[in-house]
């Protein structure tokens, strides 16, 4: 009688089956790994190409500009005390000082209601009905 060799069939073991199992897992938790270690990398670069370190901050609050002159006008507006408090616009309402009329038109629109800013130019002209 011939001696056929045993080629195996196409259905693994048990064990086979378990240590196929257990390879799968490794490469999938060895691709998460380095899935995870890409998405840390492009976060890095993705930093480092906004320039998130250069915006200048605020040496009395913390806060961060775009622009260094952004900074300048934030410094002069709300940390110092130029111009003299008395020159400040003052509230027609309410008598509040604002440093800034941008400031004012704010306190005015929150406190008061009023949207728009006061306008010369009803006072300057006259109606086409009350001219002659």
């Amino acid at each position: 009688m011939e001696d056929k060799k045993d080629i195996g069939s196409v259905i693994p073991k048990r064990e086979d089956a378990s240590s196929l199992a257990a390879a799968a897992a490794a490469t999938a938790a060895a691709a998460s790994e380095t899935t995870t270690q890409a998405v840390e990398n492009f976060s890095r670069l993705y930093a480092v190409l906004r320039h998130d370190d250069s915006r200048p901050v605020c040496r009395y609050c913390g806060r961060s500009y775009s622009s260094p002159s952004n900074l300048r006008q934030h410094v002069k507006n709300v940390h110092s005390n130029w111009p003299p408090p008395d020159t400040w616009p003052q509230c027609n309402v309410c008598g509040k000082r604002c440093k800034t009329k941008h400031y004012l038109i704010n306190h005015q629109l929150q406190a008061h209601g009023i949207h728009q800013r006061p306008s010369n130019s009803n006072q300057q002209h006259q109606s086409p009905s009350s001219l002659p």
